[in-house]
């Protein structure tokens, strides 16, 4: 029997995508998770660490209709490039911020920046290189390499910040981010040439697309940045967060492939219906959890419910965006939408530590998010 390579069942440049990000998976999420607690470690207030995301979710859609006029110019695989360096300056620079402070700023506009840059043009090379019928085991997969690459990361970024330093970490990111696009230039580049007719694209834009990803953003802004806090401030250590988020990654990735297959089997309906209130009850449970086994059991929760609601309106997304007038634009708008969400939830939340002084009232907003994405019910693919 002949042996099966990615190329043979996904195509050459699937197969780059897969293992360029699986390569910046590994370096990000070595670090990505503990950078609120290396603010809050620092000196800076919950409040500044708001700030801070805040400012790289402006930037990030500030920079991703630019990514798309780069790509037309340059081509998709050098936009990815050309972000790279810049994201790895933004964590060097965090190595010095402690003795330089006006570093702050420019730090989350760097990374910001290097995030619009990025995204843009992998998503628009993923739609058009994906195909239909086979598109749920193509994010499973991307889901996959994406998952696999971070299980260990978390635990060795915290080790070495337990046993050595944040500084380490941001050096060994830096240095295995500047190599990870390497795989991308194996086949030719793509050029495409959006119209950037944003007015026209935005009113026939979806706006259950756009709610969903608005939704997703809000998501993000909670998951990422005051999920890792209260984890800390519970359990009290570096490593407590790193192994629940990699415990959280090895069961995304036993199942994604698993809910991929079912996306393409039974379509979107049933899975965005399940996966969506399943992961909205997570985070409704997370407002309770206090022992380590609780969570334990909450990370397998989310590996599984997140991880599906992802590839669910993941694969929605990218059928609607290979439909669309302009992928280039369609993706913009996505990328927009997603980080207004993160925006505007960061922003609730500052108001809402104005008056309470605990975390678990901020998850309440996760579940609004996550329940958004019952939206894509609506999109015909």
């Amino acid at each position: 029997m002949p042996h099966l390579h990615l190329r043979n069942l996904f195509g050459l440049e699937l197969e780059e995508l897969y293992i360029t990000h699986g390569i910046k998976n590994i370096a990000m999420s070595m670090i990505n998770i503990f950078i609120p607690l290396y603010l809050l470690n620092i000196g800076y207030d919950i409040y500044s660490v708001l700030i801070f995301f805040i400012i790289i979710s402006v930037f990030h859609a500030i920079f991703s209709p630019i990514s798309a006029k780069m790509a037309s110019k340059i081509g998709i695989k050098h936009t990815i490039l050309s972000s790279l360096p810049i994201l790895a300056v933004s964590y060097l620079l965090l190595f010095i911020l402690p003795d330089y402070g006006f570093l702050f700023l420019i730090i989350a506009i760097l990374y910001g920046t290097s995030r619009g840059i990025y995204w843009v043009p992998f998503h628009v090379d993923f739609a058009i290189s994906s195909k239909k019928k086979v598109r749920g085991r193509e994010v499973g997969l991307l889901a996959i390499t994406s998952s696999a690459a971070r299980i260990a990361g978390p635990i060795i970024g915290a080790l070495l910040i337990t046993f050595f330093n944040f500084n380490l970490v941001f050096v060994i990111t830096a240095i295995i981010l500047m190599f990870s696009s390497a795989p991308l230039f194996l086949s030719k580049e793509i050029k495409l040439i959006p119209k950037m007719s944003f007015g026209k694209e935005i009113k026939s834009f979806d706006k259950n697309i756009f709610m969903a990803m608005f939704g997703s953003g809000m998501n993000g802004g909670i998951g990422n940045v005051i999920w890792p806090i209260f984890v800390f401030l519970t359990l009290g250590s570096y490593l407590s967060v790193g192994w629940i988020k990699s415990l959280s990654f090895l069961v995304a990735v036993m199942t994604s492939i698993f809910i991929g297959k079912l996306f393409d089997k039974y379509g979107k309906d049933n899975l965005i219906k399940v996966m969506s209130i399943g992961n909205a009850l997570v985070w409704i449970v997370r407002m309770f959890v206090s022992q380590v086994w609780h969570f334990a059991g909450q990370a397998f929760g989310s590996g599984f419910f997140g991880r599906g609601r992802d590839i669910s309106v993941e694969a929605t997304y990218y059928n609607a965006a290979a439909k669309s007038e302009d992928v280039t634009e369609f993706t913009v708008l996505r990328e927009v939408a997603i980080h207004t969400g993160q925006v505007f939830v960061l922003a609730v939340v500052w108001v809402i530590l104005q008056f309470v002084d605990i975390l678990e009232p901020t998850f309440m907003l996760a579940v609004v998010a996550v329940l958004l994405s019952l939206t894509m019910l609506r999109v015909k693919n």
